[in-house]
C-alpha cells in the first residue's frame, strides 16, 4: 500500500464540508493529541509528515518505519530547485581558501545547502561555523550560478549563491 501525505495550510477559519457518506465527523486537534488519537499506523505517518513539513525533504516509510534512502533518491525528493550558499573566503594577502572535502573528488569553497527556513545567506555563515570555527556575517552576493538538473551529482537543478566575505586577518 502507498500513502501519500501532504500538508496545507489556511489562513483563517474552514468551514469543513464533510461526505457523510465516509465522515461522520472531522474536529481540530493539536499534533500531540492527534498522535495519541490515531491508530499506530496513521499516528506513524503523521509523525513522520510533522518532520518533513518542518525540514526540506520528503520522508519515506516501509511498513510504517523510516525507510533508507539513496543520496541521490533525498535530493530528487527535496523542493526544487535546491539551493546551496558558498562564500568566498580570502586572506590578508588576496588569497583564496580552498577545502578538500572528505566526500568529493574535488576542491571545494566554503558553503553548503540551503536548509528549509533558511534565506541563502544563513548557510554561509553556519558553515563557515561548521567547517572552520569562524563565527562571521557573510557580505554581498556576488554570484548567483544555475546548473541543470543533468549536471549535478543528485539529478536536481541546483542555485548556488556565492557571498563575500572581508579577509581574515591573523586573529
Amino acid at each position: 500500500m502507498l500513502a501519500y501525505v501532504y500538508a496545507a495550510h489556511t489562513t483563517g477559519p474552514v468551514d469543513l464540508v464533510l461526505q457523510e457518506e465516509e465522515i461522520r465527523e472531522a474536529r481540530w486537534v493539536g499534533d500531540k493529541e492527534a498522535l495519541e488519537l490515531l491508530a499506530p499506523v496513521v499516528a506513524a505517518r503523521l509523525r513522520a509528515a510533522l518532520t518533513a513539513e518542518r525540514g526540506a525533504h520528503t520522508a519515506l516509510l516501509h511498513d510504517s518505519e523510516p525507510a533508507p534512502v539513496p543520496p541521490r533518491d533525498y535530493y530528487s525528493m527535496l523542493p526544487g530547485p535546491m539551493t546551496a550558499a558558498t562564500v568566498l573566503v580570502r586572506d590578508g594577502e588576496g588569497r583564496v581558501l580552498v577545502l578538500e572535502p572528505t566526500y568529493k573528488q574535488h576542491l571545494e569553497l566554503v558553503g553548503g545547502m540551503v536548509e528549509a527556513g533558511e534565506s541563502p545567506v544563513e548557510p554561509g555563515a553556519r558553515e563557515l561555523a561548521e567547517e572552520l570555527g569562524l563565527h562571521l556575517p557573510v557580505g554581498r552576493l556576488l554570484v548567483v550560478d544555475s546548473v541543470p538538473a543533468r549536471l549535478t551529482r543528485y539529478g536536481r537543478a541546483l542555485v548556488v549563491h556565492v557571498h563575500d566575505l572581508p579577509p581574515l586577518t591573523s586573529e
